[in-house]
């Protein structure tokens, strides 16, 4: 896993510029960008890479597991909204050589 430092100093090189403020600029207005658009339009499709996508669980009940075994006791999980990504057939093909 990458750590952030070498995160930005990376996407600086990729940028074609020293600057590690610009990389950081530019990846964070990236995600506010896929988050903003998620949230008001529920996904969004980045070229050449894939789709950001909301998504809602409804609120189900759960069996509760202790110490790799079920209890017998059941627990209700609350509704929640997570974002998934699904990458494009042309990054997936890459990536599959």
């Amino acid at each position: 896993m990458m750590k952030d430092k070498n995160f930005y100093t990376s996407l600086a090189i990729k940028m074609n510029t020293t600057s590690i403020d610009d990389a950081k600029r530019a990846y964070a207005g990236i995600l506010k960008l896929i988050v903003g658009t998620c949230l008001s339009n529920g996904k969004i499709e980045l070229p050449d890479l894939g789709t950001f996508k909301l998504s809602a669980y409804k609120e189900r009940p759960v069996d509760i597991v202790v110490g790799g075994r079920r209890t017998g006791e059941r627990m209700i999980v609350d509704a929640t909204e997570v974002l998934k990504f699904r990458a494009c057939r042309k990054l997936r093909e890459y990536l599959n050589k």
